[in-house]
């Protein structure tokens, strides 16, 4: 029997108002879904376990040519079509479940993992936002999630940082492609944070699925944006801590972050820092959005303290 998230049910998750432009955005998106049968739970259970018995690739800086590989395989795409659906990033709809609630549904769109993903950006950076001047996305990877932004804010200065240079080009194009002088790139690497690059007064931070790849050395990034003092910064990473453990497709969650050598730890490293009076939590949540093998999209909201 078919369903559907219903925009009272992401108000109440994600602990927030939706504006007239959410609602407008939410309407464009198929979130209608269906249940899985015990037999089809049973058989996606079994396929995560099979894949944990393996041996995976991990996360580190050691696979940075891969992702320059990556993020080059959108750019060719997006430099002969000029489409901007082009840079959505390959992972994306690659499995025909996605986690709900701490549930598998099967979605009717293949594109309802990446709707729900951005319509959670939009709530955040729409709360947020009121006051600010600039957002910086480091680990953006294509621009993917910056060109949605734009779609509901004209005014932001948006600034994409990435450790490969094939990101730094694909934002270039669409800058140009699309016309927008207020959509700039630079190069960035978490492991090795350069102090030079200033963040503007009165900007956001924006991480998603990014630190993800960090594993434990996310802790210098940190230090970073502590000393350059943005006004909030947003975390969208899949983490450990506010997930149930003694709920069984969490569990799976868990082994299959510590199997990749996901990101491990940041919320009670802010935590830690904010006891010692270093930033203030600001918000801290699970999406109970994910994908096939991860619930990958927990929230954390700071800011420093002076």
């Amino acid at each position: 029997m078919s369903q559907s998230i219903t925009l009272e049910e992401l108000q109440k998750l994600w602990n927030f108002t939706a504006t007239e432009d959410f609602i407008r955005r939410f309407n464009l998106i198929d979130l209608k879904f269906e249940d899985l049968t015990t037999e089809e739970h049973l058989e996606a259970i079994s396929e995560i376990e099979r894949t944990l018995a393996k041996d995976l690739v991990v996360s580190g800086s050691h696979r940075k040519e891969s992702w320059e590989n990556g993020w080059g395989q959108n750019l060719i795409e997006f430099s002969d079509s000029k489409d901007l659906a082009s840079i959505a990033p390959k992972y994306f709809g690659k499995y025909p479940l996605i986690r709900w609630k701490q549930q598998f549904i099967k979605p009717k769109s293949a594109l309802m993992e990446s709707g729900l993903l951005s319509l959670l950006i939009q709530s955040l950076v729409e709360k947020y936002s009121s006051e600010m001047k600039n957002l910086y996305e480091f680990g953006c990877g294509t621009g993917n999630n910056l060109v949605k932004i734009r779609e509901f804010n004209n005014n932001l200065e948006l600034y994409g940082l990435d450790w490969v240079e094939s990101s730094q080009k694909i934002i270039n194009l669409i800058a140009k492609e699309t016309k927008d002088n207020k959509l700039h790139s630079a190069k960035f690497d978490y492991f090795n944070p350069d102090e030079a690059l200033s963040i503007k007064d009165d900007s956001i931070v924006l991480t998603v699925a990014s630190l993800e790849q960090t594993g434990t050395e996310f802790t210098k990034f940190i230090e970073y944006l502590l000393y350059q003092k943005p006004k909030i910064v947003i975390h969208i990473e899949p983490m450990w801590e506010p997930l149930d453990k003694n709920n069984n497709l969490d569990s799976l969650s868990i082994k299959y972050f510590n199997k990749r050598n996901y990101l491990n730890g940041l919320y009670l490293h802010i935590e830690k820092l904010s006891k010692e009076g270093r930033l203030e939590i600001d918000q801290y949540f699970r999406s109970f959005v994910g994908s096939f093998f991860v619930d990958g999209y927990s929230v954390v909201v700071w800011k420093p303290n002076p």
